[in-house]
């Protein structure tokens, strides 16, 4: 169903309602938190000031239950470091529990925790296990425990662990500031998916943050019901010259990116699929002017990725990541953009978009970040033909019914 003038009279107050009720059960919730520290230090932990007289995991515990007093926090003293050791992963023990993901955290069944909200009440994942099954994201961790953005956002974080809550061993458990030691993993606060706990590596002696998530289990995530136009990554993929994709029929350039995101929400069953766009730019053609509407816009799970145009092509981060594709399944990939974060034109564009020689090369953004990286994050060549588009639909709908997939769970 998509706006119109007589559904938006009769949508208003019911919104409305919805809206109250979300706010008031937000507002009795037993919402559990979670902070990117606001400060950094190397992988030897002790070495912080807000340590004591800690070392390894309990001196990454010590840190963030010093920073959430200091922060007045609810339970401060339950606060400990998203870290993984040799002897037990982060999931683990952000659950409350000492072990591995592989032996249940020496439970019966793996335990379920959370969810987790940051400073601003926006939660994190639905709960511990979908966040391991899943990978869902639902806002990026980002806020330290001041409610701000460490380093402007691009804050590295010690995590020594993989998406599915799992790790061990780096920087000699945490006791090691040597140049020569590493850790594999280390995480991105302003990512989603994958992304947030597993970015990249460094080592030892280089000062990163800390994720610090409260222990124990809280209330549920209510539901993301709201009016909103939508937004995606490919499922499918191609080369530069977007004219050869199968989905492109017979159009060029920038309308082939149209009427492949077109073809593939059609086929996804997302609402208005005529409406979709492509968030690309050509020499003269700002992927900002291809958008019509003044939003919001929204993830397929209904999570806010920009409350307005405005907002969007701001140049600031977004609210989330774009890492849901039309089918809904969690995906961190490259897509082509041809675009800066405020929606016009960065070169280059692969000819305009009708070139797939290695002698052209690209820009293009991440699906699992929600800073600038998502739309201007790295190069690459036309020639490649792994590449993912965005698509954002210039509709906003006011209720998805799942009627065209047969999905009933948000009825």
């Amino acid at each position: 169903m998509t706006q119109n003038s007589r559904v938006a009279r009769i949508a208003v107050p019911m919104l409305a309602a919805v809206s109250w009720l979300i706010a008031s059960r937000a507002a009795m919730a037993a919402n559990l938190g979670v902070f990117v520290t606001s400060v950094a230090g190397t992988g030897d932990l002790s070495s912080w000031t807000q340590a004591g007289a800690h070392a390894g995991l309990d001196a990454g515990d010590a840190i963030c239950r010093s920073l959430a007093t200091t922060a007045n926090l609810p339970n401060a003293g339950q606060y400990v470091a998203w870290l993984s050791t040799t002897a037990t992963d982060a999931y683990c023990h952000v659950a409350g529990f000492a072990g591995k993901v592989s032996n249940q955290c020496g439970q019966a069944s793996l335990p379920d925790a959370g969810p987790w909200f940051r400073r601003d009440g926006q939660p994190f994942v639905r709960s511990g296990l979908d966040m391991l099954t899943t990978g869902t994201v639902l806002h990026p961790i980002e806020l330290d425990e001041l409610d701000s953005k460490p380093v402007q956002g691009n804050a590295d974080v010690w995590t020594g662990t993989s998406a599915g809550g799992a790790g061990g061993g780096a920087c000699q458990d945490w006791t090691s500031a040597a140049s020569d030691q590493h850790a594999n993993q280390i995480g991105e606060p302003v990512a989603g998916f994958t992304g947030w706990t597993a970015w990249s590596g460094s080592s030892c002696d280089q000062p990163d943050h800390l994720y610090c998530f409260e222990q124990g289990s809280g209330d549920p995530v209510p539901p993301f019901e709201a009016p909103g136009a939508y937004a995606f990554v490919t499922s499918v993929t191609g080369n530069g010259d977007l004219g050869s994709w199968p989905q492109a029929g017979a159009a060029t350039g920038l309308a082939a990116g149209d009427a492949i995101c077109r073809s593939v929400a059609a086929s996804g069953h997302l609402p208005a699929p005529e409406s979709f766009v492509a968030w690309l730019s050509a020499p003269g053609s700002p992927a900002a002017d291809r958008l019509t509407v003044a939003g919001p816009w929204r993830r397929a799970d209904g999570v806010e990725i920009a409350p307005s145009k405005t907002a969007l092509i701001s140049g600031a981060d977004l609210e989330t990541d774009l890492e849901q594709n039309e089918l809904g399944a969690r995906v961190a990939v490259f897509a082509a953009t041809g675009s800066h974060n405020n929606g016009q034109p960065a070169d280059p564009t692969c000819n305009g978009w009708t070139s797939a020689s290695a002698g052209f090369s690209l820009a293009g953004g991440w699906s699992d970040a929600a800073n600038y990286f998502w739309t201007e994050g790295a190069g690459g060549t036309c020639d490649g033909a792994g590449l993912h588009l965005f698509c954002f639909a210039n509709v906003v709908t006011i209720f998805a019914d799942g009627f065209e997939s047969g999905d009933a769970s948000r009825w």
